[in-house]
């Protein structure tokens, strides 16, 4: 990665926790955004975003504004984009935050069908996510030392204090 970093970039795709859904844009306007912004040709552009609202459940939704998509609807349209451009990797920041458990098991066959394809996911979530010959890992033993934390948040207080007795 460190060498080619463009390179690396081209085969990553990269979903945080906020929805990146522009609110003036439909559905299908949003997808065709991130379809051209990751280099899909324009002509193949409808075909990839009529996919993606398909395999989620979408297509009912196309020309619906962003503004008017419940967070349910968001959270799906930004999955869309993993679809409309694909990419080796996924690197995915709490995928699942406001889908419901139907919507859950569609990401999870989207999941698995980017995984057969030779696909890789890493993802941090707080739902319980089925996902056949993964591996996890559990965050809960890097946790820092409760003590340590509160030793951090007396010690910024203590530089605010100081500053503000320096005015």
């Amino acid at each position: 990665m460190e060498d080619d970093y463009e390179a690396f970039a081209a085969q990553a795709r990269y979903l945080g926790h906020h929805d990146a859904i522009k609110p003036v844009l439909t559905v299908f306007e949003n997808l065709a955004f991130w379809a051209g912004l990751y280099g899909v040709a324009e002509s193949k552009v409808a075909a990839a975003v009529e996919k993606a609202l398909a395999a989620f459940a979408l297509s009912a939704l196309r020309d619906i504004p962003g503004i008017m998509l419940s967070a349910g609807q968001k959270r799906r349209a930004n999955l869309a984009r993993l679809l409309v451009a694909p990419a080796g990797v996924w690197l995915l920041d709490e995928p699942t935050t406001a889908l419901d458990k139907a919507s859950v098991a569609v990401f999870e066959g989207v999941i698995a069908a980017h995984r057969a394809a030779g696909g890789m996911v890493v993802l941090s979530t707080h739902t319980d996510i089925v996902v056949a010959d993964s591996t996890e890992l559990f965050m809960t033993q890097f946790a820092a030392d409760p003590a340590h934390a509160a030793r951090q948040v007396h010690f910024a207080a203590d530089l605010f204090d100081d500053q503000d007795t320096a005015r």
